[in-house]
């Protein structure tokens, strides 16, 4: 082990960490856990005002949690959310004023992205003042300012975007590595920002679901039912990057037609999930339930199912979604919805897996009812592809290693 390495200490800034159970926090939960047995670790994280968990805490041996609390916590308002973070900012300089040390390795998530400018321009600083470096390793789940593309305001304003990825560019030079959850956003980096390959590695997210409570499972048998009553799930996130209205239509035609009479059920939470539930629960066979914890999704797939992943094109340049390594890991199939098929990685990692099928937005009914009857006619076969590619390819421990070894590479 690199001696450097074997000394530091590693202190991660997000905003994202249980009690929250989206996929981000769950993420950085299994991260500073796996690293808290080789060195010590800090996770600075933020709180809501009047949440009861507590400010400090050791809740491993070398893991301590620090919280700042911290308004509008869960506000979607675009300006509320820059004072959310701004404060943020603020109040970790503090901490990191009383905290120096020569040997600290700061892991930035891109969650909050204000974090990544805010640490390139306190790295600047220090070498500017001190002329000793910063190890910053950032952990790049989206990719940032690409994916606001996406989002009212930043599409309609070039010019915002344009300076924007100027201050992201500057930022990301500053950093000592990177960890792409895919490489889309590793190609971006180095083609469209000019990032040297050496110091960035594509290390992709694994299962929600614990690496225990995976072992427990029992991959369900597949029998008549499921040809009868296939079974078709939807969970997650849903945003203004998952074409609503395009997931009411492709539901609607898989409910309606009785060849392919498909049960569906929702898992879902975003700020479009109240407008989608509303347009579909006045229809048979569609099921909606609370956003459930990880631990549980055993039981959501205790029969065969398939996964219903709507994403735009665009918008999987920039990320990869959890849901799908997380369904890959539960042996369950992928139906991939997005609104181009052409150069969209989804579909080319899709296909070529063999792990489910890929269908354009605009496909006609009955082309999309024959494709989605052989895609049930061949379940099994999709299935077992699942089960083997996040064998080979996204094993919790697999990826775990490979973020130690990143770090100690990287010191």
């Amino acid at each position: 082990m690199n001696k450097n390495y074997s000394k530091s200490k590693i202190i991660l800034f997000t905003d994202s960490y249980p009690p929250l159970n989206d996929a981000t926090s769950i993420f950085n939960q299994q991260i500073s856990n796996y690293l808290s047995k080789k060195k010590e670790i800090t996770v600075v994280v933020s709180k809501s005002l009047f949440g009861d968990e507590k400010l400090i805490s050791n809740p491993k041996k070398n893991l301590y949690i620090r919280r700042i609390p911290l308004p509008f916590l869960k506000t979607r308002y675009i300006f509320l959310k820059i004072f959310k973070f701004s404060s943020y900012c603020f109040l970790i300089t503090i901490y990191l004023l009383l905290k120096r040390s020569k040997n600290n390795i700061y892991i930035i998530h891109t969650s909050p992205p204000l974090l990544i400018p805010y640490f390139a321009f306190l790295a600047k600083i220090k070498y500017g003042i001190f002329k000793k470096s910063t190890k910053l390793i950032l952990i790049a789940h989206d990719l940032y300012p690409n994916i606001l593309l996406h989002f009212k305001g930043f599409s309609a304003s070039r010019f915002a975007y344009k300076y924007l990825k100027k201050l992201f560019l500057i930022s990301y030079c500053e950093f000592k590595g990177i960890i792409s959850c895919c490489d889309s956003i590793k190609n971006i980096l180095i083609n469209e920002f000019g990032i040297k390959s050496k110091i960035i590695t594509t290390i992709p997210c694994w299962s929600l679901v614990p690496r225990g409570v995976l072992k427990k499972f029992i991959k369900p048998k597949l029998d008549e039912n499921f040809y009868k009553f296939p079974k078709l799930i939807l969970m997650g996130n849903i945003g203004v990057l998952h074409l609503v209205k395009d997931v009411k239509k492709i539901i609607s035609i898989l409910i309606s037609d009785k060849k392919i009479n498909t049960k569906v059920e929702l898992y879902i939470r975003g700020s479009k999930s109240k407008w989608l539930i509303k347009n579909l629960l006045d229809k048979s066979n569609v099921t909606n339930f609370r956003n459930i914890p990880s631990r549980k999704l055993i039981k959501v797939y205790s029969e065969p199912s398939i996964t219903l992943v709507p994403l735009a094109r665009n918008a999987s340049l920039c990320a990869f979604p959890s849901r799908i390594t997380t369904s890959l890991s539960l042996g369950a199939p992928i139906l991939l919805l997005t609104d181009f098929l052409n150069n969209n990685p989804l579909v080319n990692f899709v296909e070529k897996y063999q792990i489910g099928i890929a269908v354009e937005a605009k496909i006609s009914t009955e082309e999309f009812v024959e494709k989605y009857k052989k895609f049930i006619n061949n379940f099994n076969f999709y299935s077992k592809n699942a089960s083997s590619c996040y064998s080979e390819m996204f094993s919790e421990k697999k990826c775990l290693d490979m973020i130690n070894n990143f770090l100690e590479i990287s010191n």
